[in-house]
């Protein structure tokens, strides 16, 4: 076991790692703040925030992390690369956005939406154009959680009547929502 430090805090948390070592996740730092860091060497670098606590929830093995910081105490989603932060933005309409998983084509999944109302959408992002993904028929709601190298994305929406019901395990290729099927 290695302990790989902190920011100069009590505590750090390590969320992702690839093949080439580099490991992210998130650190306190000694002014009490949050910030998501990057591991590799034997060092932890700071990575910064758009503003607030930042947190780094995954890393691609081209050194690309997902993250997020809280801008006026709501969360939202950035690609850092080389030092750069870029903002992922929000779905038109949406407050908030976090990412969930990143490929090594750089697309980023995950959910962007607003506070105080269930108005919940899974987005893609890639360059630098978010993309909601929509839901099944008569959903209201849905959430990207991973994508693979061909850019199918696993996640969950609901279906039926009111828009509200039960969660249904989904699969997007190709940017349609499919009911993953029923096995009996």
């Amino acid at each position: 076991m290695i302990d790989l430090g902190t920011l100069g805090g009590a505590t750090s948390v390590a969320r992702a790692l690839n093949d080439r070592g580099q490991i992210v996740g998130y650190s306190s730092t000694a002014s009490g703040e949050t910030r998501a860091f990057l591991w590799e060497d034997g060092h932890m670098i700071d990575l910064g925030t758009l503003e607030g606590d930042s947190y780094a929830v995954a890393i691609n093995r081209h050194g690309q992390i997902l993250a997020y910081s809280y801008v006026n105490n709501l969360p939202h989603a950035f690609l850092w690369e080389d030092g750069k932060l870029t903002a992922l933005g929000t779905l038109p309409g949406r407050m908030a956005s976090i990412g969930h998983a990143l490929n090594n084509r750089g697309q980023v999944v995950g959910v962007s939406y607003t506070v105080g109302e269930y108005s919940v959408h899974a987005f893609v992002w890639e360059h630098g154009t978010m993309t909601d993904l929509g839901t099944l028929p008569g959903g209201a709601a849905s959430v990207a959680f991973d994508i693979n190298e061909r850019g199918e994305i696993a996640g969950w929406s609901s279906a039926g009547r009111d828009g509200n019901s039960a969660q249904h395990a989904v699969l997007w290729t190709t940017r349609k929502v499919a009911d993953l099927p029923k096995r009996l």
